[in-house]
């Protein structure tokens, strides 16, 4: 796996995973896996999201400007900031239904740059985050 896997912040972790669960628009989705790729920088935050439901996926509803989602996330950012990197440009979110927390993957520089989502990367990025 890329990155540095999550270590620290269990407390923030756990209230990303509550967080996502408690997501009213989530709640109207079918779902076995989430997968959400999240960028956070000092001036800007921005996320995108995938459910799957077996092997079809669609774009999650997750967050949005009444979620606390990105401010749990910008303060994961600094809680997991590491000496020699500092804090993280990307943190990729992988939760099963049947988890609890969601297992975080933190990625810097051109690697986070490879799962950001955009018109041009969107499929490539769901088939990197599809749950095998």
């Amino acid at each position: 796996m890329f990155g540095k896997r999550a270590s620290k912040s269990v407390t923030t972790r756990q209230k990303i995973g509550a967080a996502i669960r408690e997501d009213k628009r989530l709640k109207k989705q079918t779902w076995d896996h989430l997968f959400m790729s999240v960028g956070v920088s000092d001036t800007h935050a921005e996320s995108s999201g995938f459910v799957f439901d077996g092997f079809e996926w669609e774009a999650a509803r997750v967050g949005g400007v009444d979620s606390p989602l990105l401010g749990l996330f910008t303060d994961l950012r600094q809680e997991s900031a590491t000496d020699d990197r500092g804090p993280w440009d990307r943190c990729l979110v992988r939760l099963a239904k049947s988890q609890k927390e969601p297992d975080l993957t933190f990625l810097w520089g051109t690697e986070a740059d490879e799962w950001r989502v955009t018109p041009r990367t969107l499929l490539l990025v769901v088939e990197k985050a599809r749950p095998r």
